[in-house]
C-alpha cells in the first residue's frame, strides 16, 4: 500500500473506464450525504439470530436476512448465492416477505438450490430513508461505503455457509438495482451477473476486466426512473448499451423475441464471456413486475438467466 494512503480507505490499482453524463447538484446531494466519519476497518463483530445477521463497525450496525433452501446443511454443496437489495426507503425484511413469498423466489430457491441474502440499505446521518449509495469511494466503512458493506455481507456468508464463489450474483429493485450495477461496476470480479427491476444506472467509473452478465426489466411507462430517461437518469437502453461496449460485445449481435401478444419485448446481446438482457413491459410502471413472460414468473426468468452463469 502507498504510504500515503490513509489505513482506512481502499486503493484501485487496476485500470478503469469512466462513463459520464450530467447528474443534478440534488441528486449528488442526495448520494453523498451523511460522508463525514470514518473507523477503523479492523473493528468488526459479526452476530447472528437465526437467519438475521448483523455486521458491526465500531458505532455501527448493518443487518441482513440470510435464506437457504430447505435441503441445505452443514455438508451441502457450495450453493449459488443471489443478493437481493430492497428500493429506496425500502427494507430488507419487506422485500423479502414480498419478492421471496409472496413471488414464490423462496419456492423457486428450494427447488433449484440457491441461497438467497437481503441486505438493509442504510438511514445516512441526519436521519431520512434507507437508500443505497452506489460507488466505491475507497472508503472502509460500512457508514460511507456500500460497496464495502456488502463485501463485508459476502465475507459473512461465506465464513458461515457453503457458497459457490463462481456464482455470485446481486439484483436489485429500483435504487437497489443502482447499487447492483455499482456492485458489477467495481467487484465484476466476484459477481458473475447484475442486474435490476426498474432501475438505471449511476455513472461511475468501472473496472476495465470487470464484464458481468447483465439482466434487467424495466416498464415503458415508468414515471419514476422514466425507460427513456430524464434530465436527472439515464435512460434504460443507454445503460445495456453501455453494458454491450463495456462486456466488448456487438451491437449488431442482438436477438429481439416477443412475449405476450407483443407486449413484452426482449433484447439479448450474446458474447464468449457474458450476455446482455433487457425485457421491457410495455404500459409497465415503477412496480416489481409479476405479470408471466411465456408462462414463467420474471424470478424463474431471472433464474433461468443465471443458472448457468458461472465467473
Amino acid at each position: 500500500m502507498d504510504q500515503k494512503t490513509p489505513p482506512n480507505r481502499r486503493v484501485r490499482s487496476l485500470p478503469v473506464t469512466f462513463y459520464s453524463m450530467g447528474v443534478s447538484l440534488g441528486l449528488l446531494l442526495f448520494l453523498l450525504q451523511g460522508c463525514s466519519r470514518s473507523v477503523s476497518p479492523e473493528l468488526f463483530e459479526d452476530t447472528t439470530i437465526e437467519d438475521r445477521r448483523t455486521i458491526t463497525q465500531g458505532e455501527t450496525t448493518r443487518e441482513y436476512l440470510i435464506r437457504v433452501p430447505g435441503s441445505y446443511n452443514n455438508q451441502s454443496e457450495p450453493r449459488a448465492l443471489i443478493i437481493y437489495m430492497p428500493g429506496h426507503g425500502g427494507d430488507a425484511l419487506s422485500y423479502r416477505a414480498y419478492v421471496g413469498e409472496k413471488t414464490d423466489l423462496h419456492l423457486l430457491a428450494d427447488q433449484r438450490e440457491f441461497i438467497v441474502a437481503y441486505p438493509d440499505a442504510f438511514i445516512r446521518k441526519g436521519g431520512g430513508e434507507p437508500y443505497w449509495q452506489p460507488g466505491d469511494n475507497g472508503e472502509m466503512d460500512i457508514a460511507l461505503n456500500d460497496v464495502y458493506f456488502i463485501d463485508r455481507v459476502l465475507n459473512d456468508i461465506k465464513a458461515n455457509y457453503s457458497i459457490d464463489e463462481r456464482r455470485v450474483f446481486a439484483f436489485g429493485f429500483s435504487n437497489g438495482g443502482m447499487m447492483a450495477y455499482s456492485l458489477g461496476c467495481n467487484s465484476g470480479d466476484i459477481f458473475a451477473a447484475v442486474g435490476g427491476m426498474a432501475t438505471t444506472m449511476i455513472p461511475e467509473e468501472c473496472n476495465v476486466s470487470h464484464t458481468p452478465s447483465i439482466i434487467a426489466f424495466h416498464g415503458t411507462d415508468d414515471t419514476v426512473l422514466p425507460y427513456n430517461g430524464n434530465a436527472v437518469w439515464q435512460a434504460v437502453p443507454d445503460v445495456m448499451r453501455f453494458w454491450v461496449d463495456h462486456n466488448g460485445l456487438s451491437r449488431q449481435d442482438m436477438e429481439i423475441t416477443e412475449f405476450n401478444n407483443n407486449t413484452i419485448q426482449l433484447e439479448q446481446y450474446y458474447g464468449e464471456q457474458s450476455t446482455v438482457s433487457l425485457y421491457t413491459f410495455e404500459g409497465g410502471e415503477h412496480v416489481w413486475f409479476t405479470e408471466l413472460i411465456n408462462g414463467m414468473s420474471p424470478s424463474e426468468v431471472l433464474w433461468e438467466f443465471l443458472e448457468n452463469i458461472r465467473l
